[in-house]
C-alpha cells in the first residue's frame, strides 16, 4: 500500500512540475495554428475583454473557442486537429484559443463554464452559445460542424 501511495505521489509531483514548466509567457504566445493569418483569428482576448471578463467576439462572425492546456494529452491532439482545420475557415469562423492555465484568461474560463479540457464552444454571430463539445473532435466531424456554423450567418 505504501508503495502505491509513493508511486501516486511521484506521478502527481511530476504532473505538477510539468504543468508549472509549461506555464509562462513563452508558452502564451505560441500559436496552435501557424497557418492562420493573424487578422483572421483571436488567440488571446483583448485587454478590454480581459478586464470586463467578456469574450471579444468578432462582429458578425461565428466563433469557435477551444479551451485547452499544453500539458493535457487530449488537448495536444485537439490542437493538432485545430492547426489543420482552423485555417480552412479563416474569414468565416473566428478561432479563439483559450488556455485554461493562463491567469489572464481565468475570467473567461469561468464565464464559459469550462470544467473539462479540451472543450470546444461554438458561438453564433450574435455571440450566443449554440453547441459545446467535450473532448477531442475528429477532424471530419469538426469540419462539418464549422461548415454548418459558417453557413448560419
Amino acid at each position: 500500500m505504501r508503495q502505491k501511495l509513493l508511486i501516486l505521489g511521484v506521478i502527481a509531483a511530476m504532473a505538477a512540475l510539468s504543468a508549472v514548466k509549461n506555464i509562462g509567457p513563452q508558452q502564451a504566445s505560441s500559436s496552435c495554428c501557424p497557418g492562420l493569418p493573424a487578422d483572421q483569428e483571436l488567440h488571446a482576448p483583448s485587454q478590454a475583454a480581459q478586464k470586463s471578463s467578456a469574450l471579444a467576439i468578432p462582429e458578425g462572425r461565428p466563433v469557435w473557442v477551444l479551451a485547452h492546456s499544453d500539458w493535457c494529452a487530449q488537448c495536444q491532439e485537439m490542437s493538432k486537429i485545430a492547426s489543420k482545420v482552423a485555417p480552412q475557415f479563416a474569414g468565416k469562423v473566428a478561432f479563439v484559443e483559450l488556455k485554461v492555465d493562463d491567469p489572464e484568461q481565468q475570467d473567461l474560463v469561468k464565464d464559459l463554464k469550462i470544467s473539462v479540457i479540451p472543450t470546444s464552444v461554438f458561438l453564433n454571430a450574435n455571440a450566443a452559445e449554440i453547441d459545446r463539445v467535450l473532448g477531442v473532435i475528429p477532424e471530419a466531424q469538426l469540419k462539418a460542424k464549422l461548415r454548418s456554423l459558417s453557413e448560419e450567418r
